[in-house]
């Protein structure tokens, strides 16, 4: 009796229940008819505009409506691309688009949607942190137009899922010429350990354009560890192929820039310099 009495005296302790998720969102804010007029006026100020100083006055003007903005952003984006001035949006959804409404903008695409703002959507699943992006990702290895394919591969190679290292490897076997600069900045920050052995296949061929790519991939996904496996690029009688161990080797080891264009001599000096080292 007495440890009944005990026990009635102690405070009920009122049950807990986990808070419940808010429901998905299913639209953006919308703007007041006033608000849609007037964004509208100034998407139109932003594709003709000619001086930075009227750009830069439409462009904040825009990002002011806050999201609501994002679907006349949308409908206005052709004629923004016919004049050249894409760019102009994506700064614009850069800064009104978050990454927890990506699916959401997505919904808003449709099949008269341009391939550029279709581009642009995929580059933002890819470098977000959203956990569902593998899923959203992969279907669209298949896609064609704008680079869709590569965003999709460079989103699943950045989270260690290498479905995405096919279409990867293709853009660096047709881009890196040209375009070297803009696929070292997308892979800036990878962690390298997970896929440091994509590299090894192409290193191994006795083709000239696939040791190149495996050169070029060290640079980018390669470790410290496996940098011998350089060394017989170090050697090579082709120019751009020795270039290309050099500035692997500047990259992984020496955490340096790579070399933009450099003398004959430098790549000679370099070349050797770093056969010693390895």
């Amino acid at each position: 009796m007495m440890l009944t009495l005990l026990l009635s005296l102690i405070p009920a302790v009122p049950s807990q229940e986990p808070e419940r998720p808010p429901p998905p969102k299913q639209e953006f804010a919308r703007l007041s008819g006033l608000e849609q007029k007037s964004a509208q006026e100034d998407l139109v100020a932003l594709r003709r505009a000619e001086k930075d100083e009227q750009r830069d006055e439409a462009r904040k003007k825009l990002i002011g409506y806050g999201e609501g903005v994002i679907p006349f952003v949308f409908n206005a984006t052709p004629k923004m691309i016919e004049a050249g001035r894409f760019a102009e949006h994506a700064s614009v959804l850069n800064a009104v688009l978050t990454g927890a409404d990506l699916k959401l903008a997505w919904a808003l695409l449709t099949k008269k949607s341009p391939d550029e703002l279709r581009g642009y959507l995929v580059r933002r699943w890819a470098d977000s942190d959203r956990k569902d992006a593998v899923e959203f990702l992969t279907p669209l290895l298949k896609e064609e137009g704008a680079g869709i394919a590569y965003q999709a591969g460079r989103g699943l190679l950045r989270r260690g899922d290498r479905a995405g290292a096919a279409v990867v490897m293709e853009a660096m076997r047709t881009r890196w010429t040209k375009e070297a600069a803009a696929l070292r900045a997308d892979f800036a920050g990878l962690e390298r350990g997970p896929l440091a052995d994509l590299p090894r296949e192409s290193l191994a061929s006795n083709k000239l354009q696939e040791r190149l790519l495996g050169v070029r991939m060290f640079e980018l996904f390669g470790v410290q560890e496996q940098a011998r496996l350089l060394i017989p690029m170090l050697s090579e009688s082709d120019t751009s192929l020795r270039l290309a161990a050099i500035n692997a080797c500047r990259v992984v080891i020496a955490g340096e820039a790579p070399l933009e264009k450099p003398s004959m001599t430098q790549i000679i000096e370099n070349a050797e310099a770093w056969k010693k080292k390895l």
